[in-house]
């Protein structure tokens, strides 16, 4: 039976899944989802990146993306005004995550 998951950003947590798993991201905070690395058309619908997200909102604004394919993610995120990858103006952008799709639960 899949398993649901929840990314709360900002946050920086190691998340493993297998196939067929859902993820939401949750802004615990008005934030940038950054995908740095890794196949984010692994999911349906594919991560987002750049993505600014208000404080109590989450991607997708309804249901989940589901893990269709084994893949590896990194992931980060800054101040919502700021481009991904900034760690120069916001250190946050430096302390990255992952996604481990297909390494179980």
């Amino acid at each position: 039976m899949p398993t649901n998951h929840t990314l709360n950003i900002p946050g920086h947590a190691d998340l493993p899944m297998a196939i067929g798993d859902t993820l939401v991201i949750n802004f615990t905070s008005a934030a940038k989802f950054c995908v740095n690395s890794g196949n984010q058309n692994a999911f349906s619908p594919a991560l987002p990146t750049d993505l600014t997200g208000q404080q109590g909102t989450q991607w997708p604004t309804t249901g989940s993306a589901t893990a269709n394919a084994a893949t590896t993610i990194t992931y980060s995120h800054c101040k919502p005004n700021d481009p991904c990858g900034s760690s120069s103006r916001n250190p946050t952008a430096g302390i990255t995550g992952t996604i481990k799709v297909g390494t179980g639960r």
